[in-house]
């Protein structure tokens, strides 16, 4: 039976008599806010994990587990991680068996709509499958909302800053949620206080270096590239980023064709530019249009697919490559009024 993810805590208790459920998808953020959720609720249940390997190896080991009850904890929940096609056979012979107060949680990466599995979990009332879709700039303002109610100052400017400063990822969204908790316990958001709150990962010097790339100041990029240092995560981080800031502006330039002003372009965007910002992301939008933003997307993605497909290259030296040649292309863009 078939179950939004958010239903997952609105519906619980539908939800938890299923004998088995299914967790699937690309959105590895929402995915640990379930298997979180999930570790509180079950907190009573005597909780065993595996990967689909462990039990491809031996295929015994899941049934000797579910058969084998413990006299002090009753209640036994098995999960495991990484599963796939492989392990459909197990799982069928796991749910024809007549256990009580027991349950099994599966976590998949995507699975295609003819996939067995997800078809036997989608068919079947007695187990619950749920997809996590990559979040949209709506769910992700659901999310922030919905973690921080009750707190003040809790305004749609405060929540965008919250996704852009978090590149859009729940994972570290959730990360700058438990600052915000831990930082005001009074419940009562100080926002001067919040953008320094959330400078996380030295996201501020790859503004800078973004900015100064984006208006070709190659003199300043240079000094910037003469200290900096970017792991394999900072450099996807990184590459994400300004997909999204050029995304933003594109946005920017389609609103002023019909507008014909640039700050009042800015001002209906869909996800708002935060004050401290506009500065730069105007001069940044003047030397674009909307053909250099397609062209530079398209770059972004082939080095994103070159990094993905070659673990061995250095992807800090292929970013920094980038930014240069990127600049020296900028240094000679014309300014726009």
């Amino acid at each position: 039976m078939i179950f939004k993810s958010y239903q997952i805590r609105e519906k619980f208790e539908i939800i938890n008599n299923r004998k088995g459920i299914l967790i699937y998808g690309e959105n590895l953020g929402l995915k640990n806010d379930i298997k979180e959720f999930f570790k509180i609720k079950y907190k009573q249940s005597e909780i065993i994990t595996f990967f689909q390997d462990e039990i491809i190896k031996n295929k015994d080991i899941l049934l000797k587990e579910i058969l084998n009850t413990s006299l002090f904890n009753p209640e036994k929940t098995i999960i495991v991680f990484e599963v796939s096609e492989k392990i459909l056979s197990v799982v069928n012979e796991v749910i024809e068996q007549n256990v009580k107060n027991f349950k099994i949680i599966l976590f998949a990466g995507e699975l295609e709509k003819r996939s067995k599995l997800r078809n036997l979990f989608e068919k079947e009332d007695k187990l619950a499958i749920v997809a996590c879709y990559n979040d949209t700039e709506i769910t992700l303002r659901n999310y922030v909302a919905s973690m921080l109610k009750g707190f003040k100052n809790l305004d749609s400017e405060t929540i965008n800053l919250i996704i852009e400063n978090s590149n859009k990822d729940r994972n570290i969204i959730k990360n700058e949620i438990d600052k915000i908790k831990n930082c005001f316990p009074e419940k009562e958001i100080k926002n001067h206080e919040l953008p320094e709150l959330l400078n996380f990962k030295e996201i501020k010097d790859f503004d800078e270096m973004r900015y100064v790339t984006f208006t070709g100041n190659k003199e300043k990029l240079g000094e910037l590239l003469s200290y900096a240092k970017f792991s394999n995560e900072d450099v996807m981080y990184y590459l994400t980023a300004m997909t999204n800031r050029l995304k933003k502006m594109k946005e920017t330039l389609e609103i002023d064709e019909t507008v014909g002003n640039i700050e009042n372009s800015i001002n209906q965007l869909k996800i708002k530019v935060f004050w401290k910002d506009k500065p730069s992301f105007i001069n940044e939008v003047r030397r674009f249009d909307k053909k250099k933003i397609d062209k530079t997307l398209e770059k972004l993605r082939d080095l994103e697919i070159l990094i993905k497909t070659q673990p061995k290259i250095n992807s800090g030296v292929v970013l920094k490559d980038f930014l240069v040649n990127f600049c020296n292309l900028q240094s000679n863009a014309s300014l726009k009024a």
